[in-house]
């Protein structure tokens, strides 16, 4: 018969275990998070990017990611497209490939992705992981997010910034952050730091899909009006387990023009 830890212990020692429990949760962990971000912006400060933290959230390991989706099964890039506020929009793109170990038995060669770790992205982006990507399942992993935003400037006209999505160190507690390229207006990276930050509620994240006319996950052409307004198309719509009604289409309309105005 198997006995849990906790019921074996006295009530002087179960007082001391839950003393230090609290205390690595409310001091240790909090303190290293801190240190983890100064150490992100006084490099990021250094190279003259641009960032905006996502909410100052503290994530489980893995940093940010959206719950209401399900892994793929297979290696991919997963794009998804957000509105931003003045008729802006993000795209999130997500790589994943075959997890193994680097002297694993599943290593393909000189041209296995394992063999090309640290490649220049993860050189400029992943500056305070230990070199091995965070596992995503058994099979499969992900790099940190690309993000490609387009957005008004003052001039009136549309431009593009280029950035990542990155995160600290995958502890008990890490944050995230949006980091653009030098000469990125703040606004940008503070407007899709937000929007990021709200999509990890499920029905945010449908309100914020960006597809009047494509598909805000595949891009193809969206032909009838429920997808239109839902911003995915029923394919993508039933991959991803999104609702696809006219129901779910007005009630994401509102939402949707609450988040783009902030009133939420």
């Amino acid at each position: 018969m198997q006995v849990n830890y906790y019921d074996g212990l006295t009530n002087e020692e179960k007082q001391k275990w839950a003393a230090e429990r609290e205390h690595l949760w409310d001091v240790e962990l909090p303190a290293r998070l801190r240190a983890d971000r100064m150490a992100a912006e006084l490099e990021w400060t250094s190279r003259e990017l641009v960032w905006s933290w996502i909410g100052g959230a503290m994530a489980d390991f893995g940093g940010f990611q959206w719950f209401c989706l399900e892994n793929p099964k297979t290696p991919c890039r997963r794009i998804v497209r957000f509105s931003l506020p003045d008729s802006g929009q993000v795209r999130v793109i997500h790589k994943f490939v075959h997890y193994h170990d680097y002297m694993g038995d599943r290593c393909e060669g000189e041209e296995c992705f394992c063999r090309q770790s640290p490649t220049r992205a993860e050189h400029d982006y992943r500056l305070y992981r230990d070199g091995r990507p965070a596992e995503l399942n058994e099979f499969h992993l992900t790099r940190d997010a690309w993000l490609l935003a387009t957005a008004t400037d003052d001039d009136g006209h549309l431009h593009r910034y280029r950035g990542t999505l990155q995160s600290t160190p995958p502890n008990e507690m890490d944050a995230a952050a949006v980091v653009f390229d030098r000469g990125t207006p703040q606004v940008v990276a503070d407007h899709c730091a937000r929007i990021l930050e709200l999509t990890s509620e499920p029905a945010n994240f449908y309100a914020l899909l960006d597809g009047a006319n494509r598909c805000a996950f595949c891009h193809k052409p969206l032909r009838d009006q429920v997808s239109k307004l839902c911003a995915v198309g029923p394919d993508c719509a039933k991959k991803h387990a999104i609702p696809h009604t006219l129901e779910a289409a007005s009630k994401r309309l509102a939402l949707r023009k609450k988040l783009l105005e902030g009133r939420l």
